[in-house]
Order: C-alpha cells, then structure tokens, then sequence
C-alpha cells in the first residue's frame, strides 16, 4: 500500500530509467486468458515492443524489476484485488521508478494499493460494450473522444470518490459514476483502466497505447484538468 501520496524525486527515478531498456515491457500476468493478447496489443505499434510475460506470484519478480528496470502492465485476471498481494507489493517497488498500466483487475490492484473501494459493480458486464465518459483534457485518454465504446469485463469496481489522493486523477468514469480511468500525475506515470483497450470489442486501441507508451517512455504529462 501506499504510505504517502507525493511526487517522487525526479533526479532518482531518471537514474534508474536510464539503465532501462526502452522497448521491452514486462505483464505482470494473473493467469488470465486475455494476458496474451496484452502482449500482441503491446507489439501492435511501430515500436518494434519486446514483452516479456511474468505470473504476479513468481518470487523473483521484484528482483528482476530491480535488476532491469522496464515499464509494467498489469495483466487482468479472474481474482479479486485482495487476493493479489504479491502485485501490490511490486507496486510499492516499481512507484517513482518505472511506468505502470493495469488493465481491468491490474486497475483494481492500483485502486486497492491507494485504498480506494473496491466493490460489486451496480452495473456487472462481461464481454459487452460499455459507453466510457473522459473527464481529462490531457494524460491517458488525451487522444480519444469525450465519450467513447470500451470493452468490459468485470463484476467489480470503483465508485468515484469524495476525493483522490494527492497528485492521482480520475480521468474517465461510467454512467453509473463508477471510475474507468485513474492516472498518477507524477513522473514515471502510473495509469489504471477498468475496461480492456486489447479487446477486439474495444475503440481507439492504438491511441490509448500510442499514448500510454509517450507517456512511459517519454516526457511526463503534469498538468491538471480533472473530474
């Protein structure tokens, strides 16, 4: 879990970014089916992406991220949150040092680690089309509509609540008022999504990765314009 909300110092994190090699991705995957097309997702753009697929309760994960520093997915999955500790623990490691992305239950793991409410979702969907409502002019979602089709499958989720932690935003919600998106405004960028931008039931993949890898790979995006 996360101690304390605050933007780390950039002069540590870029030291460790730059021993890093930039076109290799790890997932952090939670034994789901949907892991594998991540990685094809991943390697959909003309950045030639390595990924290398690791299972969240290896005991040499945080080792390796330590050893060869890489932007992270975390990988949807058939759990809850509660029951992914290993993942929350590589969290706590990977904050100020690497970039971040959870897709689906990986969101929820991010939601949990910042001690946000995880519940039954009030409106539960699996491999439908869910109508997604942006509330950021910039980060994450910079690049797609206001609102937008995206793929979910989840029974759980996250209520939009009174306040967010410092320097974290909520950059899209459903018309339930359920978060879909959060994102850390420091530098490396952390991200979380609810729905699965690698469906092929999913709009505007390649922006939202397009995007997602600018933002890992290149220049933070700190400015704010929030829900």
């Amino acid at each position: 879990m996360l101690s304390a909300c605050r933007l780390p110092k950039c002069e540590k994190a870029t030291r460790k970014i730059k021993h890093m090699n930039t076109n290799s991705i790890v997932i952090i995957d939670h034994y789901d089916s949907f892991t594998h097309n991540i990685a094809m997702w991943l390697r959909s753009t003309a950045l030639q992406v390595q990924v290398e697929i690791i299972p969240y309760d290896a005991q040499h994960v945080i080792a390796t991220m330590h050893h060869t520093p890489r932007p992270v997915v975390l990988s949807a999955g058939p759990r809850s949150p509660a029951q992914a500790q290993p993942t929350i623990e590589l969290l706590s490691a990977c904050y100020g040092k690497v970039a971040v992305l959870g897709i689906c239950l990986g969101f929820q793991i991010i939601c949990t680690w910042l001690d946000l409410t995880v519940q039954h979702s009030r409106c539960p969907q699996h491999g439908k089309r869910r109508k997604i409502y942006r509330c950021r002019q910039d980060g994450l979602l910079a690049e797609l509509p206001t609102t937008f089709t995206a793929a979910a499958y989840n029974s759980l989720a996250v209520p939009r609540p009174p306040t967010m932690p410092p320097y974290w935003s909520i950059s899209a919600v459903s018309a339930e008022d359920e978060i879909q998106a959060i994102e850390y405004r420091g530098h490396p960028p952390i991200c979380g999504v609810q729905f699965h931008p690698e469906s092929f039931l999913a709009q505007h993949s390649l922006p939202l990765l397009q995007r997602w890898l600018k933002l890992a790979l290149g220049q933070p995006d700190l400015s704010a314009n929030n829900c």
